[in-house]
């Protein structure tokens, strides 16, 4: 188990790094499998502190990476939550969850 404390500090780490390597990879500092890797790692960390958000935004982000090699719009996307997941389909989810 986790303390709140550092979990809300991993939590700010995770939003910091993806947000870091969104600038260096539209910017030209890294390539894709640089930015791949980086968000591998972060990854970990996320499963680390169990946070399926974060999980899921980043498996999405690594997925539209390895599909595109234009990588000048991302920053914008992700700024738009692009990636994240559509509170639409969580509202459903948890209706499901509740009348089962």
């Amino acid at each position: 188990m986790i303390d709140k404390n550092t979990k809300a500090q991993a939590l700010w780490f995770i939003s910091q790094e993806m947000e870091r390597i969104v600038r260096d990879l539209e910017a030209g500092v890294i390539n894709r499998d640089q930015a791949i890797g980086s968000y591998n790692t972060v990854f970990g960390l996320a499963s680390g502190i169990e946070d399926v958000r974060y999980m899921k935004t980043i498996c999405r982000i690594i997925s539209h990476l390895r599909s595109t090699n234009n990588f000048f719009n991302i920053k914008k996307l992700y700024l738009s939550n692009y990636f994240a997941e559509e509170q639409v389909t969580v509202e459903n989810k948890e209706k499901e969850i509740a009348f089962k």
